[in-house]
């Protein structure tokens, strides 16, 4: 199969959205972890190791997949519609929303964080205002306050490429990449780099100050230009297609490596911390090449609930976290398995992100803002034609 700019992605359209939706998930298992994120003020009286895995397990391939579509599809835009229709379409899709919804989430997730503590709306000394105004005040929205810096970088570098003196330089940093992913260690190519960012527990750690971490900003990066890189060489595609069912299976004996070595954390040394660093960059690296490829090989034709899901992604990123706290807090009490508690929090949360989206944003301005003008689809004599505009 080959790709062409004209081609619509589906399977990278598919990835993109579950990538979006796994965020309620990887926000509900905090709560019945062993060792959560510090800023996390509210812990299940029950708690399962099994939670923490899931959360290794998920993070670390959501955060640099999402990198990586994003740089992708940044490169797609600027390809085909130039630098000013980039600029005006970032702007209205990423930096608008991020600077409207802000201030609303933020002041929602400190008050619900509060209520998951509580389970009232009393003020709770749990909640450490001065920590979440100084370490988490981007709270989940860090992705798109990264996502704006980096939209800024490849203009400048695409303006740049065009010289003639850079045209050197572009050439063997193609050619580099395209050796690395044409190598039977392409995994091991790309993980190396990160066998030093990830150090030393192999997990990429987020950053959500005004100010963000170096290490946290250039690991994220990277993965942004390696999507820029995969868009030039896109018929790359088929590689992460061919061999998605043998990355599986190596991220699975690697997330064992990983997690035994984290269960060691408080006796560190040298060798665990290598041992953690390299598996930890190897696990993301298999993850990512398996689930490009399998979600390329399964959506190969336009879907009307992929494509729904696709629209609503962007919508459940924003409003989940408040709601999933809310419903943590409503749940505090209920006498449940914590794997079924997480269930009814995780389906609670997505139904009434969903509804949400479906009811008062989808047909609406906030809809237009997120994701442009609407497209239905009708099947007619059993093909899909795209021809009404919303």
């Amino acid at each position: 199969m080959g790709y062409s700019n004209a081609r619509r992605f589906y399977g990278l359209d598919a990835s993109r959205a579950v990538m979006m939706l796994l965020i309620i998930l990887i926000h509900t298992t905090p709560s019945f972890s062993v060792n959560p994120p510090e800023f996390w003020k509210y812990h299940n009286q029950i708690t399962s190791p099994a939670m923490d895995v899931i959360s290794i397990l998920i993070h670390s391939f959501r955060v640099p997949i999402f990198f990586i579509l994003s740089g992708f599809f940044a490169c797609l835009l600027l390809t085909s519609k130039g630098v000013l229709t980039f600029v005006k379409d970032r702007t209205l899709r990423i930096a608008i929303p991020f600077i409207l919804f802000w201030p609303i989430l933020y002041l929602s997730v400190v008050s619900f964080m509060n209520y998951a503590v509580t389970a009232t709306w009393e003020f709770s000394p749990e909640i450490n205002l001065y920590t979440l105004k100084t370490k988490n005040i981007l709270i989940h929205l860090w992705f798109l306050y990264f996502l704006i810096q980096f939209y800024v970088l490849l203009i400048f570098l695409w303006l740049v490429a065009r010289w003639r003196v850079a045209g050197y330089f572009k050439f063997k940093i193609n050619n580099a990449f395209k050796f690395c992913i044409d190598s039977k260690f392409r995994v091991l190519w790309f993980s190396f780099p990160f066998f030093f960012l990830l150090w030393p527990q192999g997990i990429l750690h987020t950053s959500m100050t005004i100010m963000p971490d170096l290490i946290s900003l250039i690991s994220c990066f990277v993965y942004f230009i390696f999507g820029c890189l995969l868009f030039v060489n896109k018929e790359k595609l088929l590689v992460f297609e061919r061999y998605s069912a043998t990355y599986f299976i190596l991220a699975m004996h690697l997330l064992l490596v990983n997690i035994l070595c984290l269960r060691y954390l408080k006796n560190r040394n040298f060798f665990y911390d290598a041992l953690s660093s390299v598996s930890g960059s190897l696990l993301s690296w298999c993850l990512i090449f398996g689930i490009i490829g399998f979600f390329n090989r399964v959506f190969i034709k336009d879907n009307l609930v992929v494509r729904y899901l696709v629209d609503a992604s962007y919508w459940v990123y924003l409003i989940h976290l408040p709601i999933c706290l809310f419903f943590t807090g409503f749940t505090k009490d209920w006498q449940l398995s914590i794997w079924l508690k997480a269930a009814v929090i995780i389906s609670l949360t997505s139904l009434f992100s969903l509804m949400s989206y479906h009811f008062f944003v989808r047909s609406t301005i906030i809809g237009y803002l997120l994701h442009g003008k609407r497209i239905i689809s009708q099947y007619k004599a059993g093909c899909v034609t795209r021809n009404k505009i919303l």
